[in-house]
């Protein structure tokens, strides 16, 4: 199932949804919560894919932004995939809460991406645990594109 253009473009466009404190991507991983949740790195990452492409676009070449978006819609429709197993339902059920987590992720990021720039440094150099995260959402990606 691929997410519609249009709710991309809504996702892509919108303004970010309130902030979180996130802990590193790898020190969430290890948590007992991480096995409960299998959907959140998917969606953390496709999060994290979709501020990079929004807000520190300059830092990348064009290619680069492509990649970060289609891993975003295979990242996105893993979680919407993992949330409709666990709960026995159509994946299409899951749009708005994925949406709004993935937003709730753009708008976190984003807020690091900001504090980076404002530094006078790109995102993945400005921020060590945002390149980290970085790292794992890219291996979970290929990953997934592998599948």
């Amino acid at each position: 199932m691929r997410l519609p253009l249009a709710c991309l473009a809504v996702l892509f466009l919108a303004a970010p949804a309130g902030a979180q404190e996130m802990p590193p991507l790898a020190e969430w991983i290890d948590s007992a919560e991480a096995r409960q949740r299998p959907d959140y790195t998917y969606t953390r990452c496709a999060g994290l894919f979709l501020s990079l492409a929004k807000f520190d676009r300059g830092s990348f070449l064009p290619d680069d932004i492509l990649h970060m978006r289609d891993a975003y819609t295979d990242l996105a429709e893993a979680a919407l995939a993992f949330r409709a197993q666990r709960d026995g339902r159509a994946p299409k059920d899951y749009l708005d809460g994925v949406s709004s987590d993935i937003g709730d992720f753009v708008d976190a990021y984003g807020q690091r991406i900001e504090k980076s720039r404002d530094a006078g440094k790109r995102a993945l150099d400005g921020d060590p645990a945002m390149a980290q995260d970085f790292a794992i959402c890219r291996s979970t990606a290929e990953a997934l594109k592998a599948t």
